[in-house]
């Protein structure tokens, strides 16, 4: 299995959610540059997604990014720059508000405004929590790095901050 990614529709329209076992049941709409899970990779077809919908909370769907297109969220495409602190390096996304930290999933620390993350810019989320990015690493504002083997942050798009601009972690959207 793929690695799950996260998307953002970076589109001007919003296009429809779908309930992944009903194609029938129509669960809501994702909004111009609101982000969502693909657990499968972005293949344009009918493969399970994961996003946030008022009317199910968190939840499976199908969202038919093959129709409509998507980014990657957390690509390089809206990075902040490549840098390096210490031995992490990576594209750089920024902290927003309080934003948790795992290796794995253990919790090892809290990021906030004005900190930042380091990632391999494909915009990789977790297997067993899919709305975690997978980082390299972060840089807090009193010059902190720290490298991670196994590092996740906290995106919010499963408590519903799924828009651009209520992600803990964001890129240049």
């Amino acid at each position: 299995m793929a690695q799950p990614q996260i998307y953002i529709n970076d589109n001007s329209v919003k296009f429809p959610i779908w309930d992944s076992t009903d194609a029938n049941q129509l669960l809501g709409y994702l909004y111009p540059k609101e982000l969502f899970v693909d657990t499968y990779g972005y293949s344009g077809s009918k493969t399970p997604n994961y996003a946030y919908t008022s009317a199910k909370g968190w939840t499976k769907c199908w969202i038919p990014t093959g129709e409509y297109g998507a980014s990657l969220a957390f690509g390089t495409q809206y990075d902040y720059g490549y840098s390096a602190c210490g031995g992490v390096q990576g594209y750089v996304f920024k902290v927003r508000s309080a934003c948790r930290v795992f290796e794995g999933t253990t919790f090892i620390t809290r990021l906030y405004a004005g900190d930042i993350v380091y990632t391999d810019g494909d915009s990789h989320a977790g297997l067993t929590y899919p709305y975690r990015l997978s980082i390299k690493g972060y840089k807090k504002s009193n010059g902190e790095c720290k490298w991670l083997q196994n590092g996740f942050c906290d995106t919010d798009i499963e408590i519903g901050s799924s828009m651009y601009n209520e992600t803990c972690v964001y890129g240049d959207w």
